[in-house]
């Protein structure tokens, strides 16, 4: 009779250790899709981090030339002044502006494989009770 319980105990092991690797895959796959798709949002942030970066350099550059124009015709007629300065008011305007948002972004924490974490953490909790 023990015989006939062993067989049965053995197909009953490799039944759990199926459902364990099954689990186990799927908890893993789950954890890689959610890596994944915060590296994702992260690149994103970057990119736009960049697109920002460029135009704060490219409004600072424009706002150098028109106060360098501003400059050289300091002595000319005064309407071509007030044109020139409220162009130029307008760049450094921009520029200050742009480097303000970019400066938030940049200060803001980054959030990169916190989802990731978390669940990570909640994993474990549910594992050590």
């Amino acid at each position: 009779m023990q015989n006939d319980t062993e067989p049965q105990e053995r197909r009953g092991l490799l039944a759990s250790l199926r459902s364990l690797v099954t689990t186990l895959v799927a908890i893993v796959s789950t954890r890689l899709e959610i890596l994944i798709s915060e590296f994702e949002l992260e690149k994103l942030r970057l990119a736009r981090m960049l697109v920002l970066g460029m135009a704060a350099v490219f409004f600072a550059a424009m706002a150098l030339i028109f106060l360098s124009l501003l400059v050289l015709m300091l002595f000319w007629d005064e309407h071509r002044l007030a044109a020139l300065g409220g162009i130029s008011a307008l760049y450094v305007a921009l520029t200050a502006g742009t480097v303000w948002w970019l400066r938030r972004d940049m200060l803001r924490k980054s959030r990169l494989f916190s989802v990731s974490l978390a669940e990570l953490r909640k994993d474990q909790l549910e594992l050590e009770t």
